[in-house]
Order: C-alpha cells, then sequence, then structure tokens
C-alpha cells in the first residue's frame, strides 16, 4: 500500500521583498501495514492510558525492534505533520514508538527544516520543549542558514523566544545566515525581542556581510518601535556599511520614509554625512535624488527647528552654568567671611589662654616663694627654741612675717631678716626679765 504524505513549510518574505511561495513536497512513501498501527492511530484520537502504562520491558518487546526503511520513513513524516498541526500528544507517540530510528528527534524535510523549524514556525512551545528534551538541535540549519530561533524570531513569537534563548547563547549560533539574530529581530520589527536579545548579551551594532547593523535592517524596513529600542539601546546612528558607505539616514531617505528620518534626525543622524561612493551623495541629496522633494524639504525645516531648539538649549545650559557660578562665587565669599571671623576668634581665644597662662605662672612662682619664706621662719624660730631650751613652739605665719613664742614672751620678725630679729627681741625679753 502507497500512502501520499504532505508536508509544508511557509517562509515569510524578508522586508522589502515579494512574499515567499509555500514550499510544499508530496511524497509516496509505502505505508507499513495498517493492521499492525491501525490501532495507534485511533488511540490519538482518544489516548488509551493502558497504551502508555506498558512497561519497558513490555514496550521494548512491542516497539524496540528494527524498523524498517520504510517504516522508518513513515514514522518520520507522521512526526512533522503532528509537529505540523500543533499536535504534542501525537509527536511525544511518535517519539515514544519510533526511539529506536537514528535522531528521530531531528528528522528533516527536503528543505533542510527538521520537525524543530516546523514547531518553530507555528509557535508550540510545548511542543518545542518536547522536541529539545528528547535532543532536538537547536542549531539545526536550513537551506538558507536559519536556525529554529531564526524562525521564532522571524515570527515575533516571544515566550518561545525566551524559552529557547533560555537554553543557549545568543553568541552561539552560526554565522551561514545572511542575519544575525539581532538583525532578524529588527528587520521584522520584534522591538521585545530585540531589548530580550540584547539583555542576553546580543551587540545591537553587530553587522552582517555587508557592513549592515540591526539599525539598518529597522530603518530599511521602517520598523520605527525596533528603531527607537535599538537608539535607546546605543546603536551607532550614523554607522556605515562597508561597500557604499550608506548611513541608516541615507537608507530613510532612499525609501523616502518621513517618520524614521525625523526619528533618526532628533537622536542625532547627520544629513549631511557623505557615502563612499565616488559622488559621495549625502542623505539630504538622496531623498532629492530619489525624487522625495517633500521629505528633502522637511529634513531642511526640522534642521532648522533642531539647530534653533540646539541653541536654545546652549543658552540656557550657559546660563545655568553661569547662575550657578555666581552662587558658587557667593557662597564661597561667604564662607571666607565665616572663616576670616572665626580665624579672627581664635586668636581673641588664644591670646586669652596665654594671659591666663602667664597669671597662672606667676601665682605659682609667688606661692613657691612665700612657701620658702615660711619654710625659713619656721627652722629659725625652732633653732632659738632649742638653743634656749625654753620647750617652747615656734610659729611663723603671714607673707613674710615670723612670730617666735617662748614661755611669756613674744617676738616679731618681718621681712627677710625675721630670724634676725626674733633674736634680738629675744635677748631684751632675757634681759629684762619677761623670759625667765
Amino acid at each position: 500500500m502507497v500512502r501520499s504524505i504532505r508536508f509544508s513549510l511557509h517562509e515569510d518574505a524578508a522586508p522589502g521583498s515579494a512574499p515567499a511561495k509555500e514550499q510544499q513536497s508530496t511524497l509516496d512513501i509505502p505505508s507499513p501495514d495498517y493492521q499492525k498501527y491501525q490501532v495507534d492511530e485511533d488511540e490519538h484520537d482518544e489516548p488509551d492510558e493502558k497504551a502508555h502504562s506498558l512497561s519497558m520491558e513490555d514496550d521494548e518487546e512491542k516497539w524496540g525492534g528494527e524498523i524498517s526503511e520504510p517504516d522508518s520513513m513513515y514514522y518520520r513524516q507522521m512526526l512533522i505533520e503532528y509537529a505540523q498541526n500543533n499536535d504534542p500528544e501525537g509527536v511525544k507517540d511518535i517519539l515514544f514508538k519510533a526511539k529506536s530510528i537514528p535522531n528521530i528527534y531531528d528528522t528533516k524535510d527536503e528543505s533542510g527544516n527538521t520537525v524543530l523549524h516546523h514547531a518553530a514556525f507555528r509557535g508550540n512551545v510545548e511542543i518545542c520543549e518536547i522536541l529539545i528534551v528528547a535532543g532536538s538541535d537547536i542549531y539545526a540549519m536550513d537551506k538558507f542558514g536559519k536556525t529554529p530561533v531564526h524562525i521564532v524570531i522571524q515570527k515575533g513569537f516571544l515566550n518561545l523566544a525566551e524559552f529557547m534563548l533560555s537554553k543557549t547563547h545568543p553568541l552561539s549560533f552560526p554565522r551561514k545566515a545572511k542575519m544575525t539574530l539581532m538583525q532578524v529581530a529588527a528587520a521584522y520589527g520584534r522591538h521585545k525581542i530585540v531589548r530580550l536579545l540584547a539583555n542576553r548579551g546580543s551587540n545591537v551594532n553587530e553587522v552582517n556581510d555587508i557592513g549592515e547593523s540591526p539599525l539598518h535592517m529597522a530603518t530599511k524596513s521602517n520598523k520605527l518601535d525596533a528603531m527607537r529600542t535599538l537608539i535607546d539601546l546605543g546603536a551607532d546612528i550614523n554607522a556605515q556599511i562597508v561597500t557604499v558607505g550608506h548611513s541608516p539616514m541615507h537608507y530613510a531617505c532612499m525609501y523616502g520614509l518621513q517618520e524614521a528620518s525625523m526619528m533618526l534626525l532628533e537622536a542625532g543622524a547627520d544629513a549631511h554625512m557623505p557615502n563612499t561612493t565616488a559622488l559621495g551623495r549625502t542623505p539630504l541629496e538622496t531623498a532629492k535624488d530619489s525624487g522625495y522633494r517633500p521629505l528633502f524639504n522637511l529634513i531642511l525645516d526640522a534642521e532648522t527647528t533642531l539647530r534653533e531648539e540646539r541653541e536654545e538649549r546652549e543658552i540656557v545650559e550657559e546660563m545655568s552654568i553661569s547662575k550657578k557660578h555666581d552662587k558658587l562665587v557667593e557662597k564661597l565669599g561667604a564662607t571666607k567671611k565665616a572663616n576670616l571671623a572665626l580665624n579672627k576668634s581664635l586668636k581673641q581665644r588664644r591670646a586669652e589662654d596665654e594671659e591666663l597662662t602667664r597669671d597662672h605662672t606667676l601665682r605659682m612662682e609667688q606661692e613657691k616663694k612665700n612657701a620658702i619664706a615660711r619654710r625659713k621662719s619656721r627652722k629659725a624660730a625652732s633653732a632659738i627654741s632649742k638653743a634656749k631650751g625654753g620647750g617652747g613652739a615656734g610659729v611663723v605665719w603671714g607673707e613674710g612675717v615670723g612670730v617666735a613664742v617662748g614661755g611669756e614672751g613674744v617676738g616679731e620678725g618681718v621681712g627677710e631678716g625675721v630670724g634676725a630679729r626674733v633674736r634680738a627681741r629675744v635677748k631684751r625679753s632675757l634681759k629684762w626679765g619677761w623670759i625667765a
């Protein structure tokens, strides 16, 4: 028995080109004995839990034997059909039954599209996850050099892109394709994926073989959201391609894109930068030569407006700087006055401290002298008392005043000669009998 199986993969046309035709292929594949597989096809519509509850040994006994080439081709085509029809249960069923077929999970059609390409094209996260877990090659390329991730980004499946990029790194993808992942996202206006790729490490200024950056691709396709995102991420506004030196502004003027031109001008694009051709055309001249006179006039008006706005901003900035300078000078003046007052106060305090120190020193010296005088007086009185044997007490007090007491007599002395005076008085007292 022969069964005809048709499969197709729609290829989105690149921006700016005619839509690509649907790729279709019909293969006449010898079908296996339908008696053998009829039950399984019925079970696919209403899965029988018993069919999946067999032990591993029973399963290997039933499905683990060698599969003939016709049966292998049948399983591979059924796997692609299930992926095309968004049937995850069917995909799991084929992977389960045909696990002995080498690399069944990387089955390709005649265009080099793997079953993962087909699942990615339809944005089915569940099937893609099943295939990747089973071992599908995320880096597999079709005949155009596109991987399943290229397809996902081209179609704009954000959730699936996040899932697939979580399994790899943007910079790990081969460069056989004409565009990198970032360039695909930019060319098809997938601005959220542009930001996702940038957050995962992709360079917003990476170029293809002729030097086109993602901003070139987004501008040429007039994808304003992607352009705005790239500009926000720091894309080079005036980057020039290798071959002819066109900047994104050249592309905007070449295709008469007014909004794109205004966005680039506001971001700082140079409308007077010549390309590297023999004529050295500027974007402004390109707009004129391409017949976009309204765009030419719009750019001139916009440049005038932007120049006036820039000059106004510069004046405001200069005034602001001048005001800040005046405030700074005023603040410095006030600080200087405060410092002078502080220095004066410190000098006064220092003078007061020095005066107090001098007074204290003088007092200490005077007290020292007084103490010495008192000690001398006490010694003199004590000596006289011992000499007379009076057993009296000798006392000296006051500053420079000495008094000696012995029996009923009293002697007083003042000044440095207090000892001599005391002795003289003691003698007189003895002479006149005042002291026994």
